[in-house]
C-alpha cells in the first residue's frame, strides 16, 4: 500500500491519525487524535480512513462556529 494520510499500521491493525488543529486544542485537552479503524486490510482502511477525515472536518467546523458564535454574543454593544 502506497502511504496514505493519517493511516498508521499497529501490528495488523491500521489506526487513524491525525494532529488537532492549534486553535482546537483546548477542546480536544491533547494534540493528535488516534484510533483504530478495525480493519487488517489496506484498501478498507483507506476508504474508513477517508471517510473519517470527512467526518473529523465536519467537526471541526462546527467547533468553529460555536466558539466563532461564543466570541460574538460575549460582545457587548
Amino acid at each position: 500500500m502506497s502511504k496514505t494520510a493519517h493511516v498508521v499500521r499497529r501490528g495488523a491493525v491500521y489506526y487513524y491519525r491525525l494532529r488537532v488543529p492549534a486553535d482546537l486544542l483546548e477542546h480536544y485537552g491533547k494534540d493528535e487524535i488516534i484510533f483504530s479503524l478495525k480493519t487488517k486490510d489496506a484498501a478498507e482502511a483507506k476508504l474508513k480512513a477517508a471517510d473519517e477525515g470527512l467526518r473529523l472536518q465536519g467537526e471541526f467546523s462546527v467547533l468553529r462556529q460555536a466558539m466563532k458564535a461564543n466570541l460574538v454574543s460575549g460582545l457587548t454593544p
